[in-house]
């Protein structure tokens, strides 16, 4: 739910803003800042071996498929001018006809079948096309809470109970069951007044950095099984407050140091900026004088 509720959201914002490259390329710079540093970091201490194969992959972590989400949404985010002007140029039926073959593909066929026709940027363009139709075409199910609460508790529910009681998973990105709640929710939060939260957005200026510090290759392999000890925990009863705390406290470390990251590549941005001026005016700085 929480992948598919992420693009969602940035395709109910980007159907209808500007191509934005500077975005793409800070995002990019963080994802090859952790690559990169957290690879040196477990070579010099001995937990990974140096090689020129695992150094290239970290050099160029998005084409090499570092970080799934990352690759795809970066693609997906490339594809959208595209979208939008395709998207644009239809009516409501026509991109609802759209999303129909979309989902039917994905959501029925593939389970049945066992093939995946469609990749993980081709599910993000799927999920950027329905927010694009919900931004677009305002309907009764997405302007209240009526419908779409009761939808996103129901199917939420659903989730919970099927896995606990029968062993039967329901929460795969793609299917139907969550895609129908991941919606559901999406819709719901639309119709609430969130007023502005600077905590908020600050701790969602680091959650980027979050994922690509604690989901990184590396970091995943020893955080888990070595650090917190969860399969040695997962046995004894408290494990479940046990885990809600590490996940927490993974999180606050990981956002301090990503905030660390924003500083110092804000300082770096500045630093380029004021030398870029001065190359531009070299009697800026006499002048001043």
């Amino acid at each position: 739910m929480g992948v598919n509720i992420f693009v969602l959201i940035s395709g109910y914002f980007l159907i209808n803003s500007k191509f934005a490259l500077k975005r793409i390329l800070r995002l990019c710079a963080a994802i090859l800042f952790y690559s990169v540093s957290i690879y040196l970091i477990f070579v010099a201490a001995g937990k990974e071996i140096s090689d020129w194969k695992n150094f290239l992959y970290a050099l160029f972590p998005v084409s090499a498929n570092q970080y799934w989400f990352m690759s795809s949404y970066i693609f997906t985010v490339i594809l959208a001018p595209s979208i939008n002007l395709a998207l644009k140029s239809c009516d409501a039926k026509g991109h609802i006809a759209l999303i129909a073959v979309l989902l039917v593909i994905q959501t029925l066929i593939t389970p049945i079948f066992g093939h995946n026709y469609i990749s993980d940027t081709g599910w993000f363009v799927t999920l950027y096309i329905i927010a694009a139709y919900i931004r677009l075409h305002p309907y009764k199910l997405f302007d209240s809470n009526k419908i779409a609460v009761p939808i996103a508790t129901v199917t939420f529910s659903a989730i919970l109970l099927l896995n606990a009681l029968a062993n039967i998973g329901l929460y795969g990105m793609t299917n139907a069951v969550c895609v129908i709640c991941s919606i559901a929710t999406f819709c719901s939060f639309i119709n609430f007044n969130i007023p502005h939260c600077k905590p908020i957005n600050l701790l969602v200026s680091a959650t980027a950095g979050v994922y690509l510090i604690h989901d990184n290759l590396y970091t995943r392999k020893y955080i888990w099984p070595d650090m917190v000890k969860v399969p040695f925990h997962a046995q004894f009863d408290y494990f479940i407050g046990y885990a809600f705390l590490c996940v927490l406290a993974v999180f606050a470390v990981c956002a301090a140091a990503d905030g660390l990251r924003q500083a110092l590549f804000a300082g770096a941005r500045r630093l380029f900026g004021a030398i870029k001026r001065k190359t531009k005016n070299p009697t800026l700085t006499r002048n001043r004088i």
